[in-house]
């Protein structure tokens, strides 16, 4: 047997995974052999910013969506689509912030208005014969509690707010109105087969008369299928609590509570049936579940991050089989706002586990390879609520931060709003020696970037075994300034000079760092195998 041999580098594909064994990371997350996870990772992806190939590297920095500064607390965006007087298309942004609602036109920022009525809820006319209006607000408490985001649907034209009297906002006036009849104190709103759906005070769910938000009438004929709808989630069981509300391209009502999940398919009132899904696992709060655009439902419980197909007549299933970070298990939805949203640019989910104060543990969901990939983004750019809105070289997902102020990643950004950028991204442990008990050294490293990538930092941190090669890593990466990398170097764009590190041991680890924008491409190195370890 030769006592040096090449390896190629691969770049961890299927994410960082912190459960396997030490020396099974050249296991996939479903268990396929040479698509390679990392046992740490931060701030970087399976697909690299520049020229978004399946290649890894940096994630994209976050940009300002508008320079506005909306307040102290965001906590409602929702995009809202309707045609305005000229008879255009047009597509707001709608902004809860502090108590307000503001609307975004572009660069212009607006507040919406209300019109004032009496006690009777007749409109107060003034001597000209015009409606009176005022600023437009929201409770001071959500009805789903304090430092939680305020839910909003969208449906034909108009944007429905969930407040403890349900509101609607027509953006061609920019007037806000309460919804009459509707039922109170429902903290969830979703809109499906042109019906408005509430729910979230307790087991019930209610619907309104087909395009008809006025109608809430629940004792109608049972043989008109337009009529108002109210029901429970629980099928025979009851006492669930409704935790969130999701359609899908009007085919199916996605109900949630926190220990179980039920699809409604067709029309409620004529020939439509519900589901149930799972008795026991479902979204522990409003914005812990989202569907992709090919009807993969994900959702945060409990017990971790489940994924159901709609259609699918089987249970939810782990996200992974393999693992679930820890940090997605029992989340305390009292401390922590849960916020998920698919990117339709990147093709991915945002989660983001916001706590009161603080810095969270966010990730980014890569489905094609069921890959978890930590992000860390600034203390004051930390996210309360999150809204999908259309836009070209940006991700579409728009986040309503701590500080006031809308943010969206973007691929050309190499930085987050002016606050550098680090990412880090473990590549091993690798076996130096090839046996136990016997030493190894790394005789030559070389590596190659994308063609315009900015500058990487290589590491290499040695170890007797796996695990403390990775510890080693990992305390360094930590901050830890005891424990010293046993060699580094950079690279630069493009393919680099071969270099000579002769790192001794018979575990590494190789660590990758940077504060630019990068793409990885490929590096190898050469090991030889020495004598008995010491």
């Amino acid at each position: 047997m030769p006592n040096t041999r090449r390896i190629n580098v691969a770049y961890p594909l299927s994410g960082q995974n912190r459960r396997v064994r030490y020396a099974q990371t050249g296991l996939s997350l479903d268990g396929r052999r040479g698509v390679y996870t990392t046992p740490r990772a931060v701030n970087v992806r399976s697909v690299g910013p520049l020229e978004n190939r399946a290649r890894g590297g940096s994630r994209p920095g976050l940009t300002k969506f508008i320079d506005n500064d909306f307040g102290t607390n965001i906590l409602g965006v929702a995009s809202v689509s309707y045609v305005n007087n000229a008879g255009l298309p047009k597509v707001n942004l709608v902004v809860i912030a502090d108590g307000n609602i503001f609307v975004t036109d572009g660069s212009t920022v607006t507040q919406a208005q209300a019109y004032w009525t009496t006690d009777d809820g007749d409109y107060v006319i003034s001597e000209d014969g015009d409606r009176i209006v005022f600023d437009a607000e929201v409770s001071s408490s959500n009805p789903l509690g304090n430092n939680t985001a305020f839910q909003m649907a969208e449906n034909n034209g108009k944007l429905y707010i969930a407040d403890s009297a349900l509101k609607k906002f027509n953006p061609a006036t920019g007037v806000v109105e309460s919804v009459s009849g509707a039922p109170a104190n429902q903290p969830l709103v979703c809109a499906y087969q042109q019906r408005i759906v509430v729910s979230g005070l307790n087991h019930m769910f209610y619907m309104c008369e087909i395009d008809d938000d006025s109608d809430w009438s629940f004792a109608q004929d049972i043989d008109d299928v337009s009529r108002p709808v109210a029901g429970h989630a629980g099928g025979g069981r009851m006492g669930y609590s409704m935790t969130a509300l999701r359609q899908f391209k009007d085919k199916v009502l996605i109900l949630g509570a926190a220990d179980g999940l039920w699809a409604y398919y067709g029309n409620p009132a004529g020939d439509g049936r519900k589901d149930e899904v799972s008795p026991y696992v479902g979204p522990i709060n409003a914005d812990s579940i989202e569907v992709a655009p090919d009807g993969t439902v994900v959702f945060l419980s409990r017990s971790g991050l489940y994924v159901w197909q709609v259609g699918s007549e089987s249970h939810p299933t782990p996200f992974s089989d393999v693992v679930i970070p820890e940090e997605m298990r029992d989340v305390d939805v009292t401390a922590t706002q849960v916020i998920m949203r698919y990117d339709h640019v990147s093709r991915g989910v945002h989660l983001f586990l916001t706590p009161a104060s603080g810095v969270g543990t966010h990730w980014w969901l890569d489905l094609d390879r069921r890959a978890f990939w930590p992000v860390k983004v600034p203390a004051t750019m930390q996210p309360w609520a999150m809204a999908t809105m259309p836009g070209s070289g940006y991700s579409n997902v728009v986040l309503g931060c701590k500080d006031g102020y809308l943010r969206r990643f973007s691929d050309t950004a190499s930085d987050d709003d002016g606050t550098a950028l680090q990412s880090d991204v473990l590549f091993g442990p690798f076996h130096v020696s090839r046996m136990e008990g016997v030493d190894g050294q790394i005789m030559e490293i070389v590596g190659a970037l994308a063609a315009d990538s900015g500058t990487v930092t290589w590491k290499l941190v040695m170890g007797k075994s796996a695990e403390e090669a990775v510890d080693r890593a990992e305390s360094i990466l930590d901050g830890n300034d005891q424990i010293e990398v046993d060699s580094s170097g950079t690279w630069v764009a493009g393919q680099n000079c071969v270099e000579y590190p002769r790192s001794r041991g018979p575990w590494a680890v190789l660590w990758l760092s940077s504060t630019d924008q990068w793409s990885y491409s490929t590096a190898s190195m050469v090991m030889e195998r020495l004598g008995r370890l010491r």
